[in-house]
């Protein structure tokens, strides 16, 4: 009830109600957004490490090579037939028409900001992992007996980041709209399975050292949390046109 001799008024309730929803605009640094943040962080220190190493041929390069030695001296027949199917899960021969067909079913179903969301990830990944290429030149492993053949440099690897970039965007989008965290959580997981499958899949062919495959991974890590801020905060400030 009112006390006598008072009036409500519309004005001092509106003030309240607007410097709320202003806060409200304001913190947008919620949970997906701090996620993204962290992730992207992450990225970035784990590329700028393990770039340093390679740079500066520190012990993660004597690793490589050790590693890489390892895996082909164990390599087995049909692991090596297995891993070439793997393997191109992750090329640009498989990554290209399947982003091209989730992009144009996203903007069938009138999804404009998940359909630039797909393409960006990987559009973004490739051109990130071409220019580093060129910028550290590293050689990639040689065997006498290759078991598989890759041209151009070796670090980072973009078989890594361009599938965790793509993989990545398609598992989110898909976690998305599933209504359980248990669903949410395998849709999540298989995609890592399946790129993890595939940056193992560069090392067991001897055509990626190890610290490649960890850089295209943290250079994919980045691409994918940044590409992800921009998308969330794309539908925070045109939600009529973000799809």
């Amino acid at each position: 009830m009112v006390p006598r001799g008072r009036r409500l008024s519309v004005r001092s309730y509106g003030r309240p109600l607007r410097a709320w929803q202003e806060r409200e605009r304001l913190l947008w640094l919620d949970r997906p957004v701090l996620i993204g943040l962290l992730l992207l962080a992450a990225g970035l220190w784990a590329f700028a490490v393990l770039s340093e190493d390679v740079a500066t041929g520190d012990q993660i390069v004597s690793l490589d090579v050790r590693l890489a030695n390892w895996l082909h001296e164990h390599a087995r027949p049909a692991l090596t037939r297995a891993f070439l199917v793997i393997t191109t899960l992750g090329s640009s021969l498989v990554l290209v028409p399947v982003a091209a067909a989730a992009a144009l079913w996203l903007l069938r179903r009138r999804r404009s900001a998940d359909a630039v969301f797909v393409a960006l990830a990987l559009a973004g990944a490739l051109a990130l992992n071409g220019l580093f290429k060129s910028v550290f030149e590293r050689e990639r492993p040689s065997f006498p007996d290759p078991l598989a053949e890759a041209s151009w440099f070796s670090f980072p690897s973009g078989h890594a980041s361009a599938s965790i970039a793509l993989y990545g965007a398609l598992a989110l989008l898909a976690a998305r709209w599933l209504r359980s965290w248990s669903a949410r959580a395998a849709c999540l997981g298989a995609a890592a399975a399946l790129v993890a499958l595939i940056g193992f899949s560069r090392l067991y062919l001897g055509v990626h050292y190890l610290s490649d495959v960890l850089a295209g991974f943290s250079l994919g890590l980045v691409w994918l949390a940044a590409c992800t801020l921009f998308v969330i905060l794309l539908r925070r400030e045109r939600p009529g046109e973000a799809g």
